[in-house]
């Protein structure tokens, strides 16, 4: 599967996924770790003002850029120090502020909830694995380099 065919397993919150997400949503956000961007998601969340939100992740042979862990804006982690943490884009009332606004990661549009149907977990648990996959290799590719190195530039501006 790549980003494209991932897309399309895209599915929001059945509450709504932005202000009136359900609990078990707000919960991946509050004590998870944010999902990732894509290259084209985490350069658009550059264009849009957002890089000082944004953190660094090394995991294995990909380096890429997610939504930071409050407390990790504009910091690297690796997986020898992966942490849990609220996400910067939960609102103060539960929602996410990329949903209707930005560039919602893709990790994050695929995730499950516990709120689904059955058959649609069951669907969706397959495309979020893809689609994890996806995005790694996207990161590894020249376009992913391009925005690591854009958004480094941005921090030391």
């Amino acid at each position: 599967m790549n980003v494209a065919q991932a897309e399309r397993f895209a599915a929001p919150c059945p509450d709504g996924g932005g202000a009136g997400a359900c609990q078990s949503c707000r919960e991946m956000c509050s004590r998870g770790y944010p999902g990732r961007f894509t290259p084209d998601e985490a350069s658009r969340a550059i264009d849009a003002g957002l890089a000082s939100r944004m953190m660094l992740l090394r995991y294995g042979k990909t380096t890429m850029l997610r939504p930071a862990i409050i407390g990790w804006e504009g910091l690297s982690m690796d997986e020898g120090n992966l942490a849990r943490g609220q996400c910067v884009f939960l609102g103060a009332a539960g929602g996410c502020e990329l949903h209707a606004a930005g560039p919602k990661p893709l990790e994050c549009r695929v995730a499950s909830c516990s709120s689904m149907r059955d058959a649609t977990v069951r669907r969706a648990d397959g495309a979020y694995h893809g689609a994890v996959d996806a995005i790694e290799r996207a990161w590894r590719g020249r376009a992913g380099r391009a925005v690591v190195d854009r958004w480094l530039r941005e921090q030391t501006s």
